[in-house]
């Protein structure tokens, strides 16, 4: 009997042993954050996993919006940092300018004064510059009215100012070099020294008109980016096809104005 009741007290230890629960472990602070870090990650996996097409469409749409916005506007900058540099037309129409006021110093003081068949070709290019630099000079105006003093603006307009500083300065330059044309004391083309000093001054309006309506070809982008912008500070949203619109009827009225004044000046030369 005794040997039966210290087997059953013997068995009963055991049992008790085996099923008492485990004593909980208390974890370190790092411990729980690692935890819920992992636990967020693969929270984070699994929304992806579900839906990766929205994901990508979301990046793709925003990669899209930002590229169109600035594509414009970097092509034409670059177009304007161009149009600061005289190309190798511009060159040419400089040297022919130089070559015909070296042979033909008369002709460049004056150009009217070419007679014949030339005189209305001649009449042709002079209101041909006149148009081209009068709305070039207009269209900036109106560029920095509406546009202010942003990039595209200011690169225009140095634009401009540059090609005109390199008239003025080549129309002093062949002023200079029609010296002994003018001055010469047995030279047809004689003329007193403040009467020079005037053909200097004509010399230096013509290539400075010449080299101003040489940037009419850049002059578009400006304003009608300008006036597009300009619609921006309007109290209510307008459309893109109407900014679009207006901007093109804003910049063919001022060319249709320049061409009218062309045409007034050019049957007012070839009348003479």
């Amino acid at each position: 009997m005794k040997q039966k009741g210290g087997r059953q007290k013997e068995n009963s230890r055991r049992s008790g042993t085996k099923g008492a629960p485990p004593k909980s472990v208390p974890r370190s602070r790092s411990d729980q954050v690692a935890e819920s870090a992992a636990a967020e990650s693969e929270a984070r996996q699994r929304t992806t996993t579900r839906a990766p097409g929205v994901s990508a469409a979301n990046r793709t749409t925003a990669a899209t919006a930002g590229t169109s916005a600035g594509g414009d506007q970097s092509r034409l900058d670059r177009i304007l940092d161009h149009a600061a540099h005289p190309g190798p037309p511009t060159i040419g129409v400089i040297v022919a300018v130089v070559v015909v006021g070296t042979r033909w110093p008369q002709y460049v003081v004056d150009p009217t004064s070419v007679g014949g068949r030339a005189h209305n070709v001649v009449a042709f290019l002079i209101v041909a510059v006149l148009f081209l630099s009068f709305s070039t000079l207009s269209l900036l105006a109106y560029s920095l009215m509406f546009g202010g003093a942003s990039s595209a603006n200011k690169k225009f307009a140095a634009a401009v100012l540059n090609r005109a500083g390199i008239g003025a300065a080549l129309g002093i330059l062949l002023g200079i070099r029609l010296a002994p044309a003018l001055l010469s004391p047995g030279s047809p083309h004689q003329v007193p020294f403040p009467e020079y000093l005037s053909d200097v001054g004509n010399a230096v309006t013509v290539l400075t008109l010449v080299l101003i309506s040489t940037v009419w070809p850049y002059t578009l982008g400006p304003l009608r980016q300008s006036i597009i912008d300009s619609f921006d500070r309007l109290p209510f949203r307008t459309p893109l096809s109407i900014r679009k619109a207006a901007a093109f009827i804003f910049v063919f009225t001022v060319n249709l104005t320049g061409a009218y004044l062309a045409q007034a000046v050019f049957f007012a030369l070839i009348r003479r």
